[in-house]
């Protein structure tokens, strides 16, 4: 979740000649590790990539969690079997659920939350009743807030379910957060940068509306305006870093259980506003968004094709204000920045660094054989602004004299493998001109 006019936003309309700085890579996996891998987080400098990966480790065949820092690959042998899908900025704090022995209740399993810090390891977050179960969506910036849902209980002969939204602290303290008058149902599924505002929804058995929950002398739980066209069902997936902006999507089509479509939507909670931004396209249920840029002006998700919305599968997305359409992220590559991916299906876009110009998600080859985590890297549409801030200034300079005084190909403006007086001086010729 994150950022100001961002990198990826300005690359929506760049011009052709800045149009070839994309790249795409996938993860693969790490030594011992089975052709199959999935990231769902990025930290805030794009450096680490985290998600799970299948592997055998002193013999044990499982999913492990799994972290690419800057190219090299690690398998996390602590975080086994278990589902992994979040990490803070610093890729030190990383969340998920799994299916575990509650030890209080030998014998019987319940889907439990989690989460694993590279001090302490793994802590479990066991609902506190037997036969609930929990989950952890997301983390704060620092990792000191981890947000989801604990308590879910539903029996549907006696048409009795309930639920809790919750955030844990760094040391497994659990706060319930205040349901909306007359819900009995909730789940937090985004936290801001520094923790003090969720995003979630609240829901009965005929209407579920998207919520927002605040720390401030307190903790305050509000509803979110409903969007035009809805249906009833409204769901927060994403809030800015700043908090202000939220994404999620709204039920605009009902045809029965298997057919409907919900659409983007994103709230303005400054101005209080809902607006439905894009249609899902025809052949998916919804849009699920996963990042919006602190201005609202970027969301990233996943057009999914499955009836869970919380683990969204079927093609990655790009929603950008300047061009006011949704369209897929291997079209916006190839369109746009002339990066043809033909061997890749980009399925999902779970996460993207603060600055919009990191996406990562999972990918599988054409010949279904192969499913391996992805790093997208849109680029810059302004070559000197190496810090990503929109503008160049002496950071920009300094770090290119860093570049350069390292070798780092980073440095080589003219692209030839080498680095020398014509990169150097290049850099001062781009230095000069700014940023549009």
């Amino acid at each position: 979740m994150h950022s100001a006019r961002s990198a990826l936003a300005a690359a929506l309309i760049a011009s052709p000649a800045l149009a070839q700085t994309a790249s795409f890579e996938v993860t693969g996996s790490a030594p011992g590790g089975f052709n199959q891998s999935q990231a769902w987080g990025v930290s805030r400098d794009g450096s680490q990539v985290i998600g799970w990966t299948s592997a055998e480790v002193d013999g044990q065949v499982g999913t492990y969690g799994f972290r690419v820092t800057n190219g090299t690959p690690e398998i996390l042998t602590d975080i086994f079997s278990r589902d992994v899908f979040a990490t803070s900025g610093d890729g030190g704090v990383i969340v998920g659920m799994a299916f575990l022995e509650r030890p209080d209740d030998p014998g019987n399993a319940d889907l439990t939350g989690w989460f694993w810090t590279k001090d302490g390891g793994v802590l479990d977050l066991f609902a506190r009743i037997p036969n609930d179960f929990s989950v952890a969506w997301d983390a704060s910036d620092d990792g000191s807030r981890i947000v989801g849902m604990t308590n879910f209980f539903r029996d549907f002969g006696i048409g009795l379910s309930f639920s809790d939204a919750a955030v844990w602290d760094i040391q497994g303290n659990e706060q319930i957060l205040p349901h909306l008058p007359g819900f009995d149902r909730a789940e937090a599924t985004s936290v801001s940068a520094d923790g003090a505002v969720v995003a979630g929804y609240e829901e009965t058995d005929s209407e579920r509306v998207a919520a927002i929950w605040q720390f401030d002398d307190g903790t305050f739980v509000t509803e979110l305006p409903t969007p035009p066209g809805s249906l009833g069902s409204d769901l927060a997936m994403a809030i800015s870093d700043n908090g202000r902006f939220v994404a999620g999507f709204s039920l605009q089509e009902f045809n029965g259980p298997l057919d409907f479509r919900e659409d983007l939507v994103i709230w303005d909670r400054q101005n209080g506003t809902a607006q439905v931004v894009a249609t899902t396209p025809d052949g998916f249920l919804g849009a699920v968004p996963s990042f919006i840029s602190d201005d609202g002006s970027v969301v990233v998700g996943t057009w999914n094709t499955s009836v869970f919305f919380d683990i969204p599968e079927g093609e990655a997305f790009i929603w950008a204000a300047g061009d006011g359409i949704a369209q897929s992220l291997g079209d916006f590559l190839l369109v746009e920045h002339g990066l043809e991916i033909p061997e890749w299906e980009l399925r999902t876009a779970k996460d993207a660094t603060p600055d919009g110009n990191v996406i990562v998600g999972h990918a599988l080859n054409i010949d279904r054989s192969t499913m391996f985590g992805y790093r997208v890297e849109i680029g810059s549409t302004c070559p000197a602004d190496l810090d990503g801030d929109g503008d160049t200034d002496a950071d920009d300079f300094f770090t290119y004299l860093d570049f350069f005084a390292q070798g780092d190909p980073r440095a080589d403006i003219d692209g030839d493998g080498d680095r020398d007086a014509d990169d150097f001086f290049g850099y001062l010729d781009l230095f000069g001109q700014g940023c549009p």
